[in-house]
């Protein structure tokens, strides 16, 4: 899914979730890292989860996950 998602927002966006989400940086680390504020920060990953939440739904994401 994680894969789908990279594709559907830009590549700025994806890597400030997967910091944060995935890696455990703090949002004032990576928004530190880019030079942009915090909320462009929480504003990437609020995309990304919006994105996952929409594919989670899909038929074959429901399916692979037995859900």
């Amino acid at each position: 899914m994680l894969e789908d998602v990279r594709n559907r927002v830009s590549p700025q966006t994806f890597v400030m979730f997967e910091m944060t989400k995935v890696k455990s940086h703090s949002p004032d680390e990576v928004a530190a890292r880019f030079k942009v504020k915090r909320n462009v920060v929480d504003n990437a990953t609020y995309r990304v989860m919006k994105e996952l939440r929409k594919l989670a739904t899909q038929p074959e994401y429901r399916k692979e996950y037995g859900v």
